[in-house]
């Protein structure tokens, strides 16, 4: 190569592009005393790219919502789509979580059986690919960086289904809440969807 700037593009093996910016390549003849130079030295050096790709995510309500609202006992099904980044080259992956939290306001806790994830489109295994834990109203989903680093720039999409409370406080919002920490430093992001309670009004005569 000719002393210059270039451009690395690394394929990985879900078909992504990765750059490597600046990789300098220099040629650093060393001169002789009989007036002759030696061989050049190649040099090169490669700055990773930055923590910098930003995961988004998108919560809503699956089938039609009933036109006066939720009554107590009725069954609601959610779905939670996101995606996994690139994530750098020099990633410490054991140190690397990707983490969905996921907030319940007015509904039955549904158990850690009732979220169902894919993610490529293909099914993944609680306690193998990704554990569950939920205390009170907050389930947290987390995919550690074993799984992590095999499944960049895959999409992760989470259903379950579960039974508005009986005992409705009704001075609250029935509200699904997720954000998401992708583990890369780019910052996390957040969705919630809000439904509406079934109202009786009466009028005296």
């Amino acid at each position: 190569l000719e002393m210059g700037q270039y451009y690395v593009l690394v394929q990985t093996a879900e078909g992504s592009l990765r750059t490597y910016q600046h990789m300098i390549v220099s040629v650093q003849p060393t001169a002789q005393g009989d007036g002759t130079w030696s061989d050049p030295v190649l040099s090169t050096r490669i700055d990773q790219p930055k923590y910098t790709e930003k995961t988004t995510v998108e919560k809503e309500i699956t089938g039609t919502e009933p036109a006066k609202g939720y009554l107590p006992g009725t069954d609601v099904e959610f779905t939670i789509t996101t995606s996994i980044p690139s994530y750098a080259q020099n990633t410490d992956w054991d140190q690397t979580n990707f983490i969905i939290t996921d907030t319940r306001t007015n509904l039955v806790d549904p158990g850690d059986e009732a979220y169902k994830i894919t993610v490529g489109g293909a099914s993944v295994t609680k306690d193998v690919d990704y554990t569950v834990q939920t205390a009170g109203d907050v389930t947290v989903i987390t995919f550690a960086g074993s799984f992590l680093r095999n499944h960049q720039n895959q999409e992760v999409v989470v259903t379950y289904v579960a039974e508005v409370a009986g005992e409705l406080d009704h001075t609250k919002p029935i509200e699904n809440q997720v954000l998401v920490d992708p583990g890369n430093k780019a910052g996390t992001d957040g969705d919630k969807v809000t439904l509406e309670l079934y109202k009786v009004t009466g009028k005296k005569v």
